[in-house]
């Protein structure tokens, strides 16, 4: 095993400790889609399975015209921010230095972040392009808010403007994933970090109108997270240490089909919340509370993050290795079903609020 295997604890919880390694690790002939910051096409862990034809969606400017450095070259999609190469590392980090789920999947870059924020549409654009190249999995570590009701903006004389909805970009999103799911890919979604019961229209609400309204904008309806309320996406929530839903992750009933290890961030809060943080960090806690991926910033670097960002490549990269044990022969309808009946230890009752059909197990998946 690498050097940085006895800290995996996210990856052996989900590999039952490299035993899935011993029955399948995937191959070249599936291709998990990041469609993310981009990959560092240098890094130890991250080059040998980096598949030709990546692509850059971000123009020139970035995003509102604040990333001079972006020039909008489409084969840039080298990442300039160190998430989209935790995320690969996560599915198919090679065993150099540490293990992905899968470590012998294919992976293509779609970069749709610099250092900023992204245009939905260059997610869109991004959906659909890995759709077309014959991705097998999707894996979208992102997402935002869509208003389905109205918002309101209050004008110099004081009285309340609509200033419209979102609704144009939830069906854009939507039409999207459909058109991957026609194209042969599965579409695996993070459930987002706002520790929010999705299913709990007043709670998001409540939250949309403290995170981003004011005294002179108010929103009301409804709202969903996109993409991982669309109906035909898997929607995956985060885990920490002894399968316990992390206090970030989203939730809900009906919202959430499979859960996994993302890392949480409790014992991190009650030690800064002690005012004792340095000695959370001099006793290595995070490394058994966070996950370590690879990192962008150096071709053998890596770093510690949480996150249903986290999760989610996890899922994908059984997702990938299901259907590359299968030789490609699975529609997307019968992955997901593989996926969320034969590769997970099943949860009942209210416990399915929170993990869906179950916490993910790569070995069940591969036996």
């Amino acid at each position: 095993m690498p050097g940085f295997w006895p800290i995996q604890w996210d990856i052996q919880r989900i590999t039952e400790n490299g035993a899935s390694y011993a029955e399948h690790t995937g191959s070249h002939d599936t291709v998990v889609a990041v469609i993310d910051t981009g990959i560092n096409p240098y890094h130890i862990d991250l080059a040998p399975n980096l598949m030709p034809g990546s692509k850059n969606f971000v123009p020139a400017g970035g995003f509102q015209g604040t990333e001079p450095s972006e020039t909008g070259d489409p084969n840039d999609f080298v990442d300039k921010h160190g998430h989209g190469s935790h995320v690969s590392g996560s599915i198919a980090g090679a065993g150099n230095g540490m293990l992905g789920v899968a470590p012998d999947l294919g992976l293509r870059a779609y970069r749709v972040f610099g250092t900023s924020s992204a245009e939905s549409a260059w997610i869109y654009k991004a959906m659909i392009a890995a759709a077309d190249d014959g991705s097998d999995v999707l894996s979208m570590s992102l997402g935002g808010w869509d208003l389905f009701g109205q918002t309101f903006v209050k004008n110099e004389d004081g009285k309340w403007e609509n200033a419209g909805n979102d609704v144009a970009d939830y069906v854009a999103y939507k039409r999207a994933a459909n058109y991957a799911e026609e194209k042969g890919a599965v579409v695996v979604v993070a459930a987002g970090n706002d520790g929010l019961d999705l299913s709990n229209n007043n709670q998001v609400m409540n939250y949309l109108q403290s995170a981003y309204g004011s005294e002179n904008v108010e929103f009301r309806g409804t709202a969903k997270t996109v993409p991982a309320q669309l109906s035909n996406v898997v929607n995956v929530s985060a885990t920490g240490p002894e399968d316990v839903l992390a206090e970030y992750s989203n939730y809900g009933a009906g919202q959430i089909d499979i859960a996994t290890v993302g890392g949480d961030t409790r014992l991190y809060n009650w030690y800064a919340s002690q005012g004792r943080l340095d000695e959370y960090l001099a006793n290595n806690m995070h490394y058994f509370e966070f996950n370590l991926s690879a990192d962008s910033a150096s071709n053998d670097g890596y770093y510690f993050s949480v996150g249903t960002s986290m999760a989610t490549p996890k899922v994908s990269a059984v997702a990938g290795l299901i259907i590359d044990q299968n030789n490609g022969d699975l529609s997307p309808a019968q992955v997901k079903r593989e996926l969320l009946n034969g590769a997970v230890e099943e949860v009942n009752g209210q416990d399915k609020k929170k993990f869906g059909n179950g916490h993910l197990n790569a070995l069940n998946a591969v036996q």
